[in-house]
């Protein structure tokens, strides 16, 4: 079998493979409403909400009023969303389907040079490994398409790592205006930043004046992220500054939460799922005896043992290191290179990822972002985007505020300023509800909601009809299979007869 896949012709066979998960990555930005975390809306499109004039100040999360938040990006979706409506679009869905296909495409870009330069420096006889290995993890064409800071500091460390270690290009200053991109969406970088320049210093013996190259593209970014600062939010900050002063001296990160350092572990078996989370630490312990030196350990390591000794601990702060997933895996498997028992047992093992990880894809491709709140949302919006409609809601279930208390979702509710939005304590109390006023009732719950009172949501039938779901059915058997979906925070949204 081996033999057969060798004799394939690469370019055709990678052009095929490349074209088959560029649509997985399309159909995933198409199809996934909505947001993965908070951050993404509250921190990035409701800062550019703001910055367009419709919603204040006051009105967004904490971090806005302390001024710590770099607004790279949201001056970027600020862009996007007035290039949109200068198109005629102006439904906050359809503007959010362009930037995540917009976002997903420029990943592409980013991974196709990436690969280039893995197979340029190791020369793999199978090719189609490398982009199986780069492409097809389940989790990618998700990961790929989001508009979060996570995301673009990941992608632009990628092209600094691609230029500076695999030697995609031979220019220094770009490569620190690449590093120093990745910085300015997410500080936390620096970590990663900080161990390759380490490696280029202590084991590629790099000459002063390439360093010093490197350094003056970094610092190019930062003087252009202090003015971008300055336009924002209208005075003078040093946002990295600001957010080390609040997050980490003065302790704010930790008011969200401490967990134990060993609680990433258990987010990477319980998030990767167990097909990715083996290989990847098995592969991490190989090669560090026997390839220590390698250029990604500069990176992953530091970078993880860090973020053990930091107290608020969240799986997206890893996102980094599952980018760097593939590269670990493509070392492991350069091991295996030359012993052809051991080949046979690697394409084994990588057609027993591709079949569980089509399974990953079945889950997350056609699904919305997140636990679906805004999907539900649309649905609504989409059978009535003009005449009134009020929307009951249960804890936790108000697409456009979900935690009482602040943090709306301007940009979307905007949208639809028709829906209204009500909290109904207890499930009885919608058989109260008289339709007085002519309006679409619908009420979004979840499962859990169901579960503390002992019904199911068929024992409601009577009063209320089941017209969409956050997860199909489908998708719960594969979430099932894969631990990846906890039943209890499934969304459902009732029309009320």
């Amino acid at each position: 079998m081996l033999k057969r896949l060798s004799n394939l012709e690469p370019r055709a066979l990678n052009a095929a493979l490349v074209a088959v998960f560029g649509f997985f990555v399309l159909f995933t930005a198409i199809h996934a409403v909505g947001y993965h975390h908070a951050d993404e809306r509250y921190q990035i499109i409701e800062f550019a909400n703001h910055f367009l004039g419709n919603v204040e100040g006051s009105q967004l999360s904490w971090e806005f009023q302390y001024k710590i938040r770099p607004t790279i990006q949201p001056l970027m979706a600020a862009f996007l969303i007035s290039v949109c409506k200068w198109f005629g679009v102006r439904d906050a869905f359809d503007v959010m389907v362009i930037i995540r296909v917009l976002t997903g495409l420029f990943a592409m870009v980013v991974y196709l040079d990436f690969i280039k330069g893995l197979m340029r420096r190791h020369c793999p006889k199978l090719t189609y490994i490398w982009v199986v290995g780069a492409f097809g993890l389940w989790y990618m064409p998700y990961l790929m398409i989001r508009f979060s800071s996570e995301n673009f500091a990941s992608l632009f460390f990628l092209l600094g790592y691609s230029s500076l270690i695999l030697k995609t290009n031979k220019n220094f200053l770009l490569s620190g205006i690449f590093l120093g991109l990745s910085f300015a969406f997410r500080f936390q970088i620096g970590i990663a930043i900080a161990g390759i320049t380490l490696y280029l210093v202590i084991v590629e013996s790099i000459k002063w004046k390439y360093l010093l190259q490197l350094i003056l593209g970094g610092s190019l970014v930062l003087v252009a992220l202090v003015l971008l600062d300055r336009v924002f939010y209208n005075e003078w900050v040093f946002t990295p500054w600001k957010y080390v002063q609040l997050q980490l001296m003065e302790g704010r990160a930790a008011g969200f939460g401490v967990d134990p350092w060993w609680k990433y572990f258990e987010f990477l078996w319980e998030g990767l799922t167990w097909v990715v989370a083996i290989p990847l630490l098995i592969g991490i312990v190989v090669l560090f005896v026997k390839k220590r030196t390698q250029p990604f350990f500069f990176v992953v390591i530091p970078f993880l043992v860090v973020h053990l000794f930091i107290g608020h601990k969240e799986l997206r702060f890893l996102y980094p290191v599952l980018f760097c997933v593939p590269l670990i895996l493509f070392e492991l498997m350069k091991l295996f290179e030359y012993k052809w028992r051991l080949q046979r047992m690697a394409v084994a093992v990588v057609l027993g990822f591709s079949i569980i990880n089509i399974a990953g894809m079945v889950l997350l491709v056609p699904g919305p972002s997140g636990v679906g709140r805004i999907k539900l949302a649309e649905y609504v919006y989409d059978k009535h985007p003009q005449e009134p409609v009020l929307l009951f809601y249960k804890n936790y279930c108000n697409p456009f505020e979900p935690w009482a208390g602040g943090n709306h979702a301007y940009f979307y509710h905007n949208t639809c300023p028709n829906v209204k939005t009500k909290f109904v304590e207890h499930l009885e109390d919608i058989n109260k509800v008289e339709d007085s006023r002519n309006e679409g009732h619908y009420l979004i719950a979840r499962q859990l909601d169901f579960e503390v009172i002992g019904k199911a949501p068929t024992d409601f039938s009577e009063r209320f009809e089941s017209v969409s779901v956050s997860y199909s059915e489908l998708q719960l058997r594969v979430g099932r299979f894969m631990g990846l979906i906890n039943e209890d925070e499934v969304y459902y949204l009732f029309r009320l007869k």
